[in-house]
């Protein structure tokens, strides 16, 4: 209760197989808790030790335990041993959960990957991402749903001539996790469909932020970083100003496309 007493408690989600457990992650709502935690299997499979994921949900007025899935049968761990650290975690009933973790290959690497399970846990689909820096580390710290239901995850890196300095990064995915953009500041900062040039000055801005395009812009959006569009306008023209002046100092995404299928995504600031 509020002032520490125990009222009840129940021990479960620690399979036989078995060789330790943490409980990382969780979300609730009014009658449940969903658990998602990371435990290291005593198989062959796992001969290096490694941590895989799991998820429960927990029926808080019943006070019983409802589904409850593993994660192991994905190829990464399978094929590779590969573990699992987990880092957050994001729900909605329309569209399940979504997990962003580090997976670590044995002798290898580590990399960012997002596991998506429907709103009972059963498993969608999982997708490893490496965000491209020239890094240290390149640690995931959370994952939210965008309002058009893809994903933006967040996180930290350290460069190797720099390991003492922490930079961000973060990364726009659609809802199947394919990444729509791409941003890292002190590392790569823009990506697009084509490769093509382009400048928006000044940044940081104020008031105005002009473009400058090798193409005709036809379309021009502003949108924070959960990709929700704020802005949208129709230049048609290469060169153009956009008012900011209905926007909150912070930092903003310009998403410049042409009616032949060219698109810039570029990151400014306004002060």
């Amino acid at each position: 209760d509020l002032d520490g007493n125990e009222l009840e408690y129940m021990m479960f989600g620690n399979p036989d197989d078995c060789v330790e457990t943490q409980a990382r992650l969780w979300y609730e709502d009014d009658e449940h808790i969903y658990v998602l935690y990371q435990h290291c299997l005593d198989q062959p499979s796992n001969a290096n030790g490694l941590f895989r994921p799991f998820m429960f949900e927990f029926d808080a007025v019943a006070w019983e335990v409802g589904w409850q899935h593993q994660y192991d049968e994905i190829d990464i761990f399978q094929e590779y041993g590969a573990g699992a650290s987990l880092n957050g975690l994001t729900y909605s009933p329309e569209s399940g959960f979504a997990a962003v973790m580090t997976t670590s290959i044995p002798n290898t690497t580590f990399e960012v990957a997002i596991l998506k399970a429907d709103s009972e846990g059963n498993f969608e689909w999982y997708k490893n991402y490496d965000p491209p820096i020239d890094a240290v580390i390149k640690q995931p710290t959370d994952i939210v749903q965008a309002p058009d239901s893809g994903y933006v995850v967040t996180g930290v890196w350290y460069s190797d001539n720099e390991p003492y300095i922490q930079r961000n990064w973060m990364f726009k995915t659609d809802p199947c996790g394919d990444i729509q953009w791409v941003d890292c500041p002190g590392g790569v900062g823009v990506t697009s469909n084509t490769q093509v040039e382009g400048v928006i000055y000044p940044n940081p801005a104020s008031g105005f932020l002009f473009f400058d395009m090798p193409f005709v812009v036809d379309r021009a959006e502003i949108f924070d970083p959960r990709g929700r569009i704020l802005s949208v306008s129709f230049p048609n023209s290469n060169i153009s100003q956009i008012d900011l002046s209905e926007l909150s100092p912070g930092l903003y995404m310009i998403a410049i496309s042409s009616t032949t299928k060219e698109k810039v995504v570029m990151r400014f600031v306004i002060n």
